[in-house]
Parts: structure tokens; C-alpha cells; sequence
């Protein structure tokens, strides 16, 4: 017997969190599921399963949540820290209201825990960019690539006079000689990728940092490009696959050993083909929606 979600989200394409968390659940579990799914802007107390996504509209979908709480199955999907910023407050409602909480990361899980005393269930964030062949440059100064949204760009600012062949794809206009900048838009780095040996992904000094995804490098190994990562807590999954250290470290560890470069985002695509691919996370959306969280009635 099917039955129907709805995936409420104000986004669209030019949030990623939207595309994974929403577009790619819809399709997969419309594919691979009986799940007969939606994507709307607010609650339909028709559908089996009602799964909030992020912040959009917050009274509404605290008001709305309220309401079809005894008619539906009120779901709710935290993909960031929001708990002791501006937004903590909604994002405590919302767990609280939820009948299952969803999260993306046994980090985000954690801290979901610490703050509400319920277990959410992961739904990994899937490959969403294209695969390409492993390649490895021999040229003294690799092309870098660094790509995200504008709110995170302090986190590679300082290396701009530091590094060569930088370029950096961001949702901001850039005016700055010592790198190429491109302004991001939907589709532009998944089909630009290849054209670059290396990406970076700098340390980003916040307390909320720790629960980011690892989708940045998931996806880059899967277009075969070798990874820098400064976070150890969030790419540890990754230390296999990707250089975990200062950037500098991993830029001479690529010139002076591209063999082991090489070996190590083959490798690294294999594994999350393994486990980031659309049909195993689709499995993990379909055991949240399974679960029941009797924690949510004092059991």
C-alpha cells in the first residue's frame, strides 16, 4: 500500500540543502518507493507524512505543525546548528512538535540530542555531481577550485594572496586581482569541475562548524578531484580518501606524491559511490519515515 509525503520547503535549486534534502528525496523515493511524493510550501494534513525542511515561514509552520500533529506524521529535517543562534528557538519548537526528527550527520545527531533528549534519525546528504575520471596534474602550480555560499567566503579570503591558480565560485560579485571569480549559479560548478585539479575546503572557526555535512568533498571525489580538508571533525569519514591538514600540507603532499594522489580519490570514489549514492540514501529517508520515536511521548 503507497503512501503519500509531502516535503514542505520555501527554497528552490539555488539553496543546495534544498536540492539534496528535498529534490533528490522526492525523486528517489517516487522511483525506487511506493512513496508517492511532493514538494509544496506548506502542510497538507491529507498526506500520510508531512516533512518540514529548514526555516521558511516559521509561524506558519509552528501554527500548521500544531495542527495536523494527531492527523499526520509530522517529520522535521535539521541540516545546520541553528539551536543557540537567532533561529534556536523555532528550531526547538520544531523538534519538540516533530513525531521523527531527521538530520544528516552523526555529528548533527549529537548535537540534537544534547539540545532535545531525542534521537533523530540520519538521512545522508547524496552525490549530486557528475562523475568523472580520476586525473592528476603534473604542473607545478595545480588549477584550485573553492565554491560556496557568500555567508562562508571568510574562510578562504585569507588564502587569496597566498595561493596561485585560485578560483573561486561564490554567490557574491568579487573584485580581486589575485584570484579568477565566477558568480555561482544553479548547474555552474557541477559542469566547470573538471576543469580543475584541486578543491579546498578551509577550516570555518565557528562553534557550529563541527555538524556541517560532508557533501563538499563527497562530491568532489566523485568527479575525481583530489580534496583538501582542514576539519578533521567533520572529513574524518574521508581520511582515506582526502588530505585532512593545512592546505599547504596537502598541496605539497599532491606535488610529491601524485601517484598516492591519484590512488587515494579513486579509492575515495568508490566509497561514496558505496555509501553516498541516491538509492542507499533513499533506504535511509524510507527507515526515518518508518521510525517511531517514542522518546517524543516519555517512553
Amino acid at each position: 500500500m503507497s503512501r503519500t509525503v509531502n516535503i514542505i520547503s520555501g527554497a528552490d535549486e539555488h539553496l543546495a540543502s534544498h536540492r539534496m534534502r528535498c529534490v533528490i528525496p522526492m525523486e528517489t523515493l517516487n522511483q525506487y518507493t511506493t512513496f508517492k511524493t511532493k514538494i509544496t510550501k506548506e502542510a497538507d494534513e491529507a498526506c500520510d507524512i508531512n516533512i518540514y525542511h529548514k526555516h521558511f515561514n516559521m509561524s506558519k509552520n509552528l501554527s500548521d505543525a500544531v495542527m495536523i500533529n494527531d492527523l499526520t506524521k509530522v517529520m522535521f529535517d535539521m541540516c545546520d546548528d541553528w539551536f543557540d543562534r537567532e533561529l534556536g528557538e523555532y528550531y526547538e519548537g520544531m523538534c519538540e512538535l516533530a513525531h521523527v526528527i531527521t538530520c544528516n550527520t552523526p555529528n548533527m545527531q549529537s548535537r540534537i540530542y544534547e539540545v532535545t533528549g531525542r534521537l533523530a534519525q540520519i538521512c545522508a546528504d547524496p552525490i549530486t555531481f557528475p562523475f568523472h575520471a580520476p586525473e592528476v596534474t603534473k604542473a607545478a602550480e595545480p588549477s584550485l577550485l573553492w565554491y560556496g555560499h557568500a555567508l562562508n567566503i571568510f574562510s578562504i579570503v585569507p588564502y587569496f594572496e597566498k595561493l596561485k591558480n585560485l578560483t573561486v565560485i561564490t554567490n557574491t560579485v568579487l573584485n580581486n586581482s589575485k584570484i579568477k571569480a565566477k558568480y555561482w549559479k544553479p548547474g555552474l560548478v557541477e559542469k566547470v569541475i573538471d576543469l580543475y585539479d584541486i578543491v579546498l575546503i578551509p577550516r570555518i572557526h565557528t562553534p557550529q562548524a563541527k555538524c556541517k555535512s560532508m557533501n563538499r568533498a563527497v562530491d568532489a571525489l566523485h568527479a575525481g578531484r583530489f580534496v583538501i580538508a582542514e576539519s578533521e571533525e567533520v572529513y574524518g569519514e574521508l581520511v582515506k580518501y582526502i588530505f585532512i591538514g593545512t592546505i599547504e600540507e596537502g598541496l605539497e603532499f599532491y606535488r610529491d606524491d601524485p601517484e598516492a594522489a591519484y590512488t587515494m580519490i579513486k579509492n575515495g570514489q568508490n566509497y561514496v559511490l558505496d555509501n553516498y549514492n541516491h538509492k542507499k540514501v533513499c533506504e535511509q529517508w524510507v527507515a526515518a519515515m518508518n521510525y517511531e520515536d517514542y522518546s517524543k511521548y516519555g517512553h
